[in-house]
């Protein structure tokens, strides 16, 4: 018996429903597919990456260094730590050391590294006693003044043609002048005498030759006890050195050249006069032709006597 009921399609239209569904998903258009994305080529742009990344590398360093620096000078500039605290000075014997602190002209809390070593040098250098100085350095609150001071060899009267300006000054062994004299400071140097200061300015190596010679005959003459007290020695161009003594004001002239020899002969010769009692006014031993006459002139009697 038939169900009771909706009555099923024929089968005939369900045959033209699938096939009609069949065409309908044929003829419908086939989704569009995403398009995809071109490769990239790493190999290559890793070569172009590494060229690159060195340049890069290196300025990115220099940029960190040079940023470092600034903030390290910056804190080496602006630090207390830095400040100058203090001032150390060599040891001298005719300047203090406050006196060189005064003409280093260094201020307190003055940054270390700010500090002008060579200028400073200058400055300490204006003292007329110092020969050298040299400023060093000291970390971290330090400044180091080394100082030379000049070493007086002998005081010289430089003569002037009025005779107004006639003044002693100090020297060295080169026979350079370096300050003028005051009353105490000459106790106990060898005087020279005779150098004209326009000689001096003029004529500067041969002027200080002659001073050298006479230096170096007073330091002979003192090297040995006994002999009169030296009082000056005086220098002429032409008839060379003649020294006096510092008692009787007894005058020794030597000349030019051979005065180890003459010396040896002085000394024979103010023996032989002890012996008799009498005193010399004047000593001649600079006769050239005959280096072994000598002249004295007695100081009792004007005339003179060979020996």
């Amino acid at each position: 018996m038939p169900r009771r009921g909706k009555s099923a399609p024929p089968r005939k239209n369900r045959r033209n429903v699938r096939r009609t569904v069949r065409e309908a998903r044929t003829e419908a258009p086939a989704p569009k597919r995403r398009r995809s994305a071109p490769r990239v080529d790493w190999s290559r742009w890793g070569g172009r990456l590494r060229r690159l990344g060195k340049p890069v590398a290196i300025a990115g360093l220099l940029a960190v260094v040079t940023y470092g620096g600034v903030l390290a000078h910056r804190f080496v500039v602006e630090s207390p730590h830095f400040h100058v605290k203090r001032v150390d000075v060599s040891p001298t014997v005719r300047v203090t050391a406050d006196q060189v602190r005064r003409l280093a002209g260094i201020h307190p809390k003055t940054n270390i590294f700010t500090v002008d070593l060579a200028r400073v040098a200058r400055r300490v250098k204006r003292h007329p006693w110092i020969a050298h100085a040299k400023a060093h350095r000291r970390l971290p609150d330090g400044i180091r003044i080394e100082v030379r001071e000049h070493q007086a060899a002998g005081a010289v009267l430089f003569e002037s043609n009025r005779g107004a300006g006639d003044a002693f000054y100090l020297v060295n062994r080169e026979g350079r002048a370096f300050k003028r004299a005051a009353l105490p400071e000459l106790e106990g140097l060898p005087l020279v005498t005779g150098i004209q200061r326009s000689d001096y300015q003029a004529r500067g190596r041969m002027t200080r030759q002659r001073i050298q010679a006479a230096l170096a005959l007073a330091e002979r003459y003192v090297s040995r006890s006994g002999r009169p007290p030296l009082g000056e020695i005086h220098v002429d161009p032409v008839e060379g050195l003649t020294l006096y003594t510092a008692r009787r004001a007894v005058q020794v002239r030597l000349g030019r050249g051979g005065v180890k020899a003459k010396l040896r002969r002085l000394d024979r010769i103010l023996r032989i006069l002890a012996q008799r009692g009498q005193r010399p006014r004047a000593i001649r031993l600079d006769n050239e032709r005959h280096p072994r006459r000598v002249t004295v002139r007695l100081a009792e009697a004007d005339v003179g006597s060979g020996t």
